[in-house]
């Protein structure tokens, strides 16, 4: 009895933690995303303009590293910019590596850290983030990805 109790326990438990994290997330704003870099101290500049980007900004740290935010005019030309760069990623990744990947709901997410470098790409609806940084700067990089939530 006891035993079962414990499993079932455990199994709950299980369960939570499967669907905790599914639930669709947030695209942000140009807007948003500027005043959350700028509130980090990023200098933001106008970013390319690609076919099918709508929207493009690059957000400049102090250290002089770059991470950009692309707002695409539709989710299918998002999910194609996401699968892109996170090729263009795997194809630099040497043998050391730690890498995650996630693909839930509204977002995709990709994360490896290889060579020394450290890459981030999320896709948020029709919106991305990406940026590729050394090693040394991705704590810092992280404070923006965990302000804007992506």
């Amino acid at each position: 009895m006891k035993i079962k109790k414990i499993l079932l326990g455990i199994g709950c438990l299980a369960l939570l933690l499967v669907f905790t994290g599914c639930e669709k997330k947030t695209a942000i704003t140009t807007e948003e995303f500027i005043a959350k870099a700028e509130k980090l101290n990023y200098e933001i500049t106008e970013g390319t303009k690609e076919s099918g980007i709508k929207e493009s900004k690059v957000a400049i740290s102090s250290e002089g590293y770059s991470v950009y935010f692309y707002v695409m005019e539709s989710k299918k030309e998002a999910i194609q910019m996401f699968e892109e760069k996170k090729m263009e990623a795997e194809n630099k990744k040497g043998n050391m590596t730690n890498e995650t990947s996630i693909n839930v709901s509204n977002y995709s997410a990709y994360t490896v850290s290889s060579g020394g470098r450290y890459i981030h790409i999320c896709r948020v609806d029709n919106t991305l983030f990406f940026t590729e940084v050394k090693e040394t700067e991705k704590e810092s990089v992280k404070q923006l990805i965990k302000e804007i939530d992506y």
